[in-house]
């Protein structure tokens, strides 16, 4: 599947219908591609749905707020000065409308906790990178929780975030999503950015148990290793509006994986 270097495939869904993995080869044991596998891999590529809408009960904050949070070793759900009220809404979910800067980026480069029993969606405007260079510390993202508690929503130019009280929107459509490092990152969560890029620098090792909802994998760095399991994702679609709400059955061994092209 492209450039895949220590890459271990397991729930990354494709963004472009019509592509094609013939010839594509992955061992049943989850063993990185190379040309020793014998295994045919089949994907059925879908039209990812479109993100969710500006939720009604939300937070605003910037995207340095969130990192002092995790350099505070602070948890969410959070208040950032506001009402917290003002972020849950009536199924007790807490969204956040997260803006970064044209030029900046939301670093994740720490611990992230998620409450216990708190369910809590990020809409994303702007680059993410989660990177950790300490040998002896990973680091956790929601890792006490399945990653139905820890969504996050990337802007694309079907859904654009309002992200600020004044009403001005997000434009950025095509957000890219970096792992980077040399060490561990955990991170139990629901990735859906139907414009993203993922790219890898350094060479990370990333357990990222539930799913990736992005257009595409770029992986350019060889060394990294990045495995992902599903867990509840089925549910995701009745969590969120979403529409047209895609049909993916369970995963049992190798699903949906996105392609380069």
């Amino acid at each position: 599947p492209g450039e895949s270097n220590g890459i271990v495939f397991s729930m990354l869904a494709d963004n472009t219908p019509g592509s094609s993995l013939a010839g594509c080869t992955l061992t049943t044991g989850g063993v990185q591609p190379s040309a020793s596998n014998s295994d045919t891999v089949i994907s059925v590529p879908y039209n990812l749905p479109n993100t969710p809408p500006d939720p009604t009960n939300r937070i605003f904050i910037d995207y340095d707020d969130l990192e002092g949070l995790i350099a505070s070793g602070g948890q969410l759900p959070f208040s950032f000065g506001f009402d917290i009220d003002d972020a849950q809404d009536a199924n007790n979910y807490y969204h956040y409308v997260v803006n970064v800067p044209v030029g900046e980026v939301l670093t994740i480069n720490g611990n992230l906790p998620v409450t216990s029993g708190r369910k809590v969606i990020l809409y994303v405007c702007g680059d993410i990178e989660f990177t950790n260079n300490d040998a002896l510390n990973p680091i956790n993202i929601n890792t006490a929780n399945d990653s139905s508690f820890l969504e996050i929503y990337g802007n694309n130019s079907a859904i654009t975030y309002t992200i600020d009280s004044a009403g001005n929107t997000c434009t950025d459509t095509t957000p890219t999503i970096t792992f980077s490092g040399t060490e561990t990152i955990n991170v139990n969560a629901f990735i859906h950015s139907p414009g993203a890029i993922v790219t890898t620098s350094g060479s990370p090792t990333v357990n990222w148990t539930g799913a990736m909802w992005v257009d595409d994998w770029n992986d350019g760095t060889a060394g990294s290793q990045i495995n992902i399991t599903p867990d509840s994702y089925q549910g995701y679609t009745s969590r969120q509006s979403m529409d047209p709400v895609p049909t993916i059955g369970a995963a049992t061994d190798w699903r949906v994986i996105e392609t380069t092209d």
